[in-house]
Protein backbone atom coordinates (compact mmCIF):
# COMPACT_ATOMS: atom_id res chain seq x y z
CA UNK A 1 0.00 0.00 0.00
CA UNK A 2 1.37 3.46 -1.04
CA UNK A 3 1.57 6.63 1.01
CA UNK A 4 -1.64 8.50 1.71
CA UNK A 5 -1.99 11.77 -0.27
CA UNK A 6 -4.75 14.26 0.57
CA UNK A 7 -5.89 16.83 -2.01
CA UNK A 8 -7.77 19.81 -0.56
CA UNK A 9 -9.66 21.66 -3.31
CA UNK A 10 -13.32 22.67 -3.49
CA UNK A 11 -13.22 22.88 -7.30
CA UNK A 12 -14.21 19.36 -8.20
CA UNK A 13 -12.74 19.48 -11.66
CA UNK A 14 -9.39 20.79 -10.43
CA UNK A 15 -9.27 18.32 -7.55
CA UNK A 16 -10.13 15.40 -9.82
CA UNK A 17 -7.51 16.53 -12.35
CA UNK A 18 -4.81 16.72 -9.69
CA UNK A 19 -5.82 13.35 -8.26
CA UNK A 20 -5.67 11.72 -11.70
CA UNK A 21 -2.24 13.16 -12.39
CA UNK A 22 -0.87 11.66 -9.18
CA UNK A 23 -2.32 8.20 -9.72
CA UNK A 24 0.26 5.54 -8.84
CA UNK A 25 2.19 7.70 -6.39
CA UNK A 26 -0.01 6.80 -3.44
CA UNK A 27 -3.53 6.44 -2.03
CA UNK A 28 -5.40 9.60 -3.15
CA UNK A 29 -8.20 11.28 -1.20
CA UNK A 30 -9.94 14.56 -2.04
CA UNK A 31 -11.46 16.94 0.54
CA UNK A 32 -13.71 19.77 -0.73
CA UNK A 33 -13.90 21.84 2.49
CA UNK A 34 -11.70 22.84 5.43
CA UNK A 35 -13.81 20.76 7.81
CA UNK A 36 -13.53 17.67 5.60
CA UNK A 37 -9.80 18.30 5.19
CA UNK A 38 -9.22 18.42 8.96
CA UNK A 39 -11.27 15.27 9.47
CA UNK A 40 -9.31 13.40 6.78
CA UNK A 41 -6.07 14.72 8.25
CA UNK A 42 -6.93 13.20 11.64
CA UNK A 43 -8.26 9.90 10.29
CA UNK A 44 -6.02 9.18 7.30
CA UNK A 45 -2.78 10.70 8.66
CA UNK A 46 -1.59 11.49 5.12
CA UNK A 47 2.07 11.74 4.22
CA UNK A 48 1.40 14.70 1.87
CA UNK A 49 -1.34 17.34 1.71
CA UNK A 50 -1.88 19.31 -1.52
CA UNK A 51 -3.55 22.52 -0.35
CA UNK A 52 -5.14 24.56 -3.12
CA UNK A 53 -5.96 28.30 -2.93
CA UNK A 54 -9.23 27.63 -4.77
CA UNK A 55 -10.78 27.58 -1.28
CA UNK A 56 -9.94 31.24 -0.58
CA UNK A 57 -6.58 32.87 0.05
CA UNK A 58 -7.15 33.80 3.70
CA UNK A 59 -8.93 30.58 4.62
CA UNK A 60 -6.25 28.52 2.87
CA UNK A 61 -3.38 30.05 4.84
CA UNK A 62 -5.22 29.61 8.15
CA UNK A 63 -6.04 26.02 7.24
CA UNK A 64 -2.35 25.43 6.49
CA UNK A 65 -1.38 26.71 9.94
CA UNK A 66 -3.97 24.49 11.64
CA UNK A 67 -2.77 21.45 9.70
CA UNK A 68 0.86 22.15 10.54
CA UNK A 69 0.07 22.28 14.28
CA UNK A 70 -2.04 19.12 14.08
CA UNK A 71 0.39 17.05 11.99
CA UNK A 72 4.00 18.33 12.19
CA UNK A 73 5.31 15.34 10.18
CA UNK A 74 2.93 15.75 7.24
CA UNK A 75 4.42 17.46 4.15
CA UNK A 76 2.26 20.30 2.82
CA UNK A 77 2.47 21.45 -0.83
CA UNK A 78 0.83 24.86 -1.21
CA UNK A 79 -0.71 25.25 -4.71
CA UNK A 80 -1.52 28.83 -5.76
CA UNK A 81 -4.01 29.07 -8.64
CA UNK A 82 -4.13 32.89 -8.64
CA UNK A 83 -1.78 33.98 -11.39
CA UNK A 84 -2.19 37.68 -10.63
CA UNK A 85 -0.55 37.51 -7.18
CA UNK A 86 3.10 38.43 -6.61
CA UNK A 87 4.95 35.12 -6.77
CA UNK A 88 7.60 36.12 -4.20
CA UNK A 89 5.08 37.39 -1.62
CA UNK A 90 2.74 34.45 -2.20
CA UNK A 91 5.62 32.02 -1.77
CA UNK A 92 6.72 33.75 1.47
CA UNK A 93 3.16 33.74 2.85
CA UNK A 94 2.85 30.03 2.13
CA UNK A 95 6.11 29.22 3.92
CA UNK A 96 5.13 31.41 6.89
CA UNK A 97 1.85 29.50 7.12
CA UNK A 98 3.79 26.22 7.46
CA UNK A 99 4.00 24.88 3.91
CA UNK A 100 6.96 22.69 2.92
CA UNK A 101 6.86 23.59 -0.78
CA UNK A 102 5.13 26.00 -3.10
CA UNK A 103 3.71 25.71 -6.59
CA UNK A 104 2.46 28.87 -8.28
CA UNK A 105 0.41 29.54 -11.39
CA UNK A 106 0.87 28.85 -14.12
CA UNK A 107 2.13 25.29 -13.56
CA UNK A 108 1.84 22.00 -15.38
CA UNK A 109 0.93 18.60 -14.00
CA UNK A 110 4.37 17.17 -14.68
CA UNK A 111 5.92 19.78 -12.37
CA UNK A 112 3.30 18.88 -9.76
CA UNK A 113 4.23 15.21 -10.04
CA UNK A 114 7.93 15.98 -9.60
CA UNK A 115 7.29 18.04 -6.48
CA UNK A 116 5.07 15.33 -4.98
CA UNK A 117 7.69 12.67 -5.74
CA UNK A 118 10.35 14.85 -4.10
CA UNK A 119 8.22 15.33 -0.99
CA UNK A 120 7.58 11.58 -0.83
CA UNK A 121 11.33 10.89 -0.98
CA UNK A 122 11.97 13.53 1.68
CA UNK A 123 9.30 11.94 3.84
CA UNK A 124 10.80 8.46 3.35
CA UNK A 125 14.29 9.73 4.13
CA UNK A 126 13.00 11.39 7.29
CA UNK A 127 11.26 8.18 8.38
CA UNK A 128 14.36 6.13 7.61
CA UNK A 129 16.50 8.58 9.56
CA UNK A 130 14.07 8.43 12.45
CA UNK A 131 14.20 4.64 12.45
CA UNK A 132 18.00 4.70 12.32
CA UNK A 133 18.09 7.16 15.20
CA UNK A 134 15.73 4.99 17.21
CA UNK A 135 17.79 1.88 16.48
CA UNK A 136 20.98 3.73 17.42
CA UNK A 137 19.39 4.82 20.70
CA UNK A 138 18.29 1.26 21.40
CA UNK A 139 21.79 -0.07 20.65
CA UNK A 140 23.34 2.61 22.85
CA UNK A 141 20.96 1.84 25.71
CA UNK A 142 21.62 -1.87 25.27
CA UNK A 143 25.37 -1.27 25.34
CA UNK A 144 25.06 0.84 28.49
CA UNK A 145 22.85 -1.77 30.15
CA UNK A 146 25.10 -4.63 29.12
CA UNK A 147 28.18 -2.75 30.36
CA UNK A 148 26.54 -2.24 33.73
CA UNK A 149 25.49 -5.88 33.88
CA UNK A 150 28.96 -7.10 32.91
CA UNK A 151 30.32 -4.84 35.63
CA UNK A 152 28.25 -6.84 38.12
CA UNK A 153 29.59 -10.11 36.70
CA UNK A 154 33.20 -8.93 36.88
CA UNK A 155 32.69 -7.58 40.40
CA UNK A 156 31.40 -10.97 41.54
CA UNK A 157 34.33 -12.81 39.97
CA UNK A 158 36.76 -10.52 41.79
CA UNK A 159 34.97 -11.09 45.10
CA UNK A 160 34.77 -14.83 44.50
CA UNK A 161 38.56 -15.06 44.24
CA UNK A 162 38.83 -13.84 47.86
CA UNK A 163 36.25 -16.28 49.26
CA UNK A 164 37.92 -18.95 51.36
CA UNK A 165 34.92 -21.21 52.01
CA UNK A 166 31.61 -22.23 50.43
CA UNK A 167 29.52 -20.08 52.75
CA UNK A 168 31.25 -16.82 51.87
CA UNK A 169 31.09 -17.75 48.16
CA UNK A 170 27.32 -18.32 48.36
CA UNK A 171 26.83 -15.00 50.12
CA UNK A 172 28.89 -13.15 47.51
CA UNK A 173 26.93 -14.73 44.64
CA UNK A 174 23.47 -14.11 46.06
CA UNK A 175 24.38 -10.62 47.21
CA UNK A 176 25.43 -9.76 43.63
CA UNK A 177 22.20 -11.16 42.19
CA UNK A 178 20.15 -9.15 44.67
CA UNK A 179 22.00 -5.82 44.56
CA UNK A 180 23.22 -5.69 40.93
CA UNK A 181 20.44 -7.57 39.12
CA UNK A 182 17.49 -7.13 41.52
CA UNK A 183 16.74 -10.87 41.44
CA UNK A 184 15.45 -13.32 44.02
CA UNK A 185 17.38 -16.57 43.96
CA UNK A 186 18.47 -19.64 45.90
CA UNK A 187 21.79 -21.45 45.57
CA UNK A 188 23.28 -24.71 46.78
CA UNK A 189 26.89 -25.93 46.88
CA UNK A 190 28.10 -29.50 47.14
CA UNK A 191 31.57 -29.77 48.64
CA UNK A 192 33.23 -32.91 50.04
CA UNK A 193 29.92 -34.76 50.29
CA UNK A 194 28.29 -31.87 52.18
CA UNK A 195 25.72 -29.47 50.76
CA UNK A 196 24.81 -25.96 51.87
CA UNK A 197 21.77 -24.00 50.71
CA UNK A 198 21.23 -20.25 50.81
CA UNK A 199 18.80 -17.70 49.33
CA UNK A 200 18.53 -13.94 48.87
CA UNK A 201 15.69 -13.67 51.38
CA UNK A 202 17.99 -14.44 54.28
CA UNK A 203 16.61 -17.89 54.97
CA UNK A 204 16.40 -21.35 53.44
CA UNK A 205 14.22 -24.36 54.07
CA UNK A 206 14.56 -28.14 53.85
CA UNK A 207 12.06 -28.12 50.97
CA UNK A 208 14.11 -25.62 49.01
CA UNK A 209 17.29 -27.60 49.66
CA UNK A 210 15.60 -30.80 48.52
CA UNK A 211 14.27 -29.14 45.35
CA UNK A 212 17.70 -27.80 44.40
CA UNK A 213 19.31 -31.17 45.09
CA UNK A 214 16.74 -32.82 42.81
CA UNK A 215 17.43 -30.34 40.00
CA UNK A 216 21.16 -30.95 40.43
CA UNK A 217 20.66 -34.71 40.02
CA UNK A 218 18.75 -34.18 36.76
CA UNK A 219 21.99 -32.95 35.21
CA UNK A 220 20.64 -30.30 32.80
CA UNK A 221 23.03 -27.35 32.59
CA UNK A 222 20.52 -24.51 32.03
CA UNK A 223 16.75 -24.81 31.91
CA UNK A 224 13.80 -22.51 32.46
CA UNK A 225 10.22 -23.07 33.47
CA UNK A 226 7.87 -20.12 33.85
CA UNK A 227 9.45 -17.35 35.87
CA UNK A 228 12.20 -19.66 37.15
CA UNK A 229 15.65 -20.23 35.69
CA UNK A 230 18.05 -22.95 36.87
CA UNK A 231 21.78 -22.95 36.16
CA UNK A 232 23.46 -26.18 37.23
CA UNK A 233 27.19 -26.94 37.49
CA UNK A 234 28.90 -29.92 39.17
CA UNK A 235 29.63 -28.11 42.44
CA UNK A 236 26.95 -25.43 42.49
CA UNK A 237 23.35 -24.91 41.38
CA UNK A 238 21.33 -21.69 41.38
CA UNK A 239 17.65 -21.02 40.83
CA UNK A 240 16.29 -17.57 39.94
CA UNK A 241 12.70 -17.23 41.07
CA UNK A 242 11.42 -14.04 39.39
CA UNK A 243 12.57 -13.70 35.78
CA UNK A 244 11.20 -10.53 34.11
CA UNK A 245 9.54 -12.35 31.20
CA UNK A 246 8.22 -9.08 29.74
CA UNK A 247 11.78 -8.25 28.61
CA UNK A 248 13.04 -11.12 26.45
CA UNK A 249 16.35 -9.49 25.56
CA UNK A 250 17.14 -8.89 29.25
CA UNK A 251 16.25 -12.50 30.09
CA UNK A 252 18.58 -13.67 27.33
CA UNK A 253 21.42 -11.59 28.72
CA UNK A 254 20.66 -12.83 32.23
CA UNK A 255 21.06 -16.42 31.09
CA UNK A 256 24.52 -15.61 29.76
CA UNK A 257 25.55 -13.59 32.82
CA UNK A 258 24.33 -16.24 35.27
CA UNK A 259 26.08 -19.01 33.35
CA UNK A 260 29.37 -17.08 33.58
CA UNK A 261 28.92 -16.33 37.29
CA UNK A 262 27.94 -19.87 38.27
CA UNK A 263 30.78 -21.36 36.23
CA UNK A 264 33.23 -18.96 37.93
CA UNK A 265 31.79 -19.93 41.34
CA UNK A 266 32.12 -23.62 40.46
CA UNK A 267 35.79 -23.11 39.55
CA UNK A 268 36.32 -21.21 42.82
CA UNK A 269 34.77 -24.13 44.74
CA UNK A 270 37.30 -26.42 43.08
CA UNK A 271 40.04 -24.01 44.15
CA UNK A 272 38.72 -23.97 47.72
CA UNK A 273 38.82 -27.78 47.75
CA UNK A 274 42.41 -27.84 46.43
CA UNK A 275 43.50 -25.17 48.91
CA UNK A 276 41.99 -27.15 51.80
CA UNK A 277 43.86 -30.27 50.67
CA UNK A 278 47.07 -28.26 50.32
CA UNK A 279 46.68 -26.86 53.83
CA UNK A 280 46.10 -30.34 55.19
CA UNK A 281 49.14 -31.75 53.37
CA UNK A 282 51.23 -28.78 54.47
CA UNK A 283 50.32 -29.39 58.10
CA UNK A 284 51.23 -33.09 57.75
CA UNK A 285 54.57 -32.21 56.13
CA UNK A 286 55.37 -29.71 58.87
CA UNK A 287 54.55 -32.28 61.55
CA UNK A 288 56.79 -34.82 59.80
CA UNK A 289 59.61 -32.28 59.57
CA UNK A 290 59.34 -31.46 63.24
CA UNK A 291 59.35 -35.17 64.13
CA UNK A 292 62.34 -35.84 61.86
CA UNK A 293 64.23 -32.94 63.40
CA UNK A 294 63.64 -34.37 66.87
CA UNK A 295 64.75 -37.87 65.79
CA UNK A 296 67.96 -36.55 64.20
CA UNK A 297 68.68 -34.55 67.35
CA UNK A 298 68.35 -37.70 69.45
CA UNK A 299 70.60 -39.66 67.06
CA UNK A 300 73.22 -36.94 67.22
CA UNK A 301 73.19 -36.95 71.03
CA UNK A 302 73.45 -40.75 71.15
CA UNK A 303 76.32 -40.77 68.68
CA UNK A 304 78.30 -38.19 70.64
CA UNK A 305 77.68 -40.14 73.82
CA UNK A 306 78.87 -43.38 72.22
CA UNK A 307 82.05 -41.76 70.89
CA UNK A 308 82.87 -40.29 74.27
CA UNK A 309 82.22 -43.63 76.02
CA UNK A 310 84.46 -45.49 73.58
CA UNK A 311 87.42 -43.19 74.23
CA UNK A 312 86.92 -43.49 77.97
CA UNK A 313 86.93 -47.29 77.65
CA UNK A 314 90.29 -47.26 75.83
CA UNK A 315 91.83 -44.92 78.43
CA UNK A 316 90.52 -47.08 81.27
CA UNK A 317 91.76 -50.29 79.61
CA UNK A 318 95.30 -48.89 79.17
CA UNK A 319 95.37 -47.62 82.74
CA UNK A 320 94.26 -51.00 84.14
CA UNK A 321 96.52 -53.00 81.82
CA UNK A 322 99.85 -51.60 83.12
CA UNK A 323 99.87 -53.42 86.52
CA UNK A 324 98.41 -56.54 84.89
CA UNK A 325 101.27 -56.76 82.42
CA UNK A 326 103.84 -56.47 85.25
CA UNK A 327 102.29 -59.41 87.13
CA UNK A 328 102.37 -61.64 84.05
CA UNK A 329 106.17 -61.78 83.95
CA UNK A 330 106.38 -60.68 80.32
CA UNK A 331 109.53 -59.39 78.82
CA UNK A 332 109.92 -55.73 78.12
CA UNK A 333 109.58 -56.36 74.40
CA UNK A 334 106.30 -58.20 74.88
CA UNK A 335 104.89 -55.48 77.12
CA UNK A 336 105.86 -52.82 74.59
CA UNK A 337 104.20 -54.79 71.76
CA UNK A 338 100.94 -55.12 73.65
CA UNK A 339 100.92 -51.45 74.67
CA UNK A 340 101.76 -50.35 71.13
CA UNK A 341 98.90 -52.44 69.81
CA UNK A 342 96.54 -50.84 72.33
CA UNK A 343 97.82 -47.36 71.46
CA UNK A 344 97.38 -48.05 67.76
CA UNK A 345 93.80 -49.21 68.33
CA UNK A 346 93.14 -46.11 70.42
CA UNK A 347 94.47 -43.94 67.62
CA UNK A 348 92.17 -45.71 65.16
CA UNK A 349 89.26 -45.10 67.53
CA UNK A 350 90.30 -41.42 67.76
CA UNK A 351 90.33 -41.24 63.98
CA UNK A 352 86.82 -42.67 63.93
CA UNK A 353 85.86 -40.06 66.50
CA UNK A 354 87.26 -37.29 64.29
CA UNK A 355 85.22 -38.67 61.39
CA UNK A 356 82.24 -38.63 63.73
CA UNK A 357 82.83 -34.94 64.32
CA UNK A 358 82.49 -34.43 60.55
CA UNK A 359 79.24 -36.36 60.72
CA UNK A 360 78.19 -34.05 63.54
CA UNK A 361 78.63 -31.13 61.19
CA UNK A 362 76.37 -32.85 58.67
CA UNK A 363 73.81 -33.47 61.38
CA UNK A 364 74.03 -29.81 62.38
CA UNK A 365 73.43 -28.75 58.77
CA UNK A 366 70.43 -31.06 58.45
CA UNK A 367 68.98 -29.78 61.73
CA UNK A 368 69.51 -26.16 60.66
CA UNK A 369 67.73 -26.81 57.35
CA UNK A 370 64.83 -28.60 59.03
CA UNK A 371 64.57 -25.81 61.60
CA UNK A 372 64.47 -23.28 58.75
CA UNK A 373 61.69 -25.22 56.98
CA UNK A 374 59.66 -25.41 60.16
CA UNK A 375 60.24 -21.70 60.84
CA UNK A 376 59.08 -20.83 57.31
CA UNK A 377 55.85 -22.74 57.76
CA UNK A 378 52.95 -20.50 56.66
CA UNK A 379 50.08 -20.81 59.10
CA UNK A 380 46.94 -22.23 57.53
CA UNK A 381 44.80 -19.36 56.35
CA UNK A 382 41.66 -18.95 58.37
CA UNK A 383 38.63 -18.78 56.06
CA UNK A 384 37.19 -15.30 56.02
CA UNK A 385 33.66 -14.47 55.01
CA UNK A 386 32.97 -11.87 52.36
CA UNK A 387 31.65 -8.48 53.42
CA UNK A 388 28.06 -9.64 53.47
CA UNK A 389 25.36 -9.56 56.06
CA UNK A 390 25.70 -12.36 58.58
CA UNK A 391 21.97 -12.79 59.10
CA UNK A 392 21.65 -15.20 56.15
CA UNK A 393 21.04 -18.69 57.45
CA UNK A 394 22.42 -21.83 55.90
CA UNK A 395 20.47 -25.05 55.86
Amino acid sequence: MGKQILVVDDARQTGALIADSLAGLGELSVAASPAAALQDLAELKPAIVLLSTELHAGDCHELCRIMRRARPDTRILFINHHAGESSEQARLDAYLAGADDYLGAPFNLEELQRKVELLLRINEDAERLQRSLQEANEVALLAISNTSEMGGVIDFIKRAMHCMDAESLLKALLSTLSSRFNLKAAAQVRLEGEQKTLNTEGRSSPLEAELLAKHAEEGARIFQYGHRLVVNYPGLIIQVKDLPLDDESYVGRLRDHLAIMVEAADHRLHGIRIEALNRQQSEMIQQSLRHLRDVIGILEQNYKLQQSSTMQLFDSMRYNLDPLLTSLGLSDQQERSILQHIDSTALDAAALYEAGLMLDNHFDGILAELSSLVAREVPAQTPQSADETSDILLF
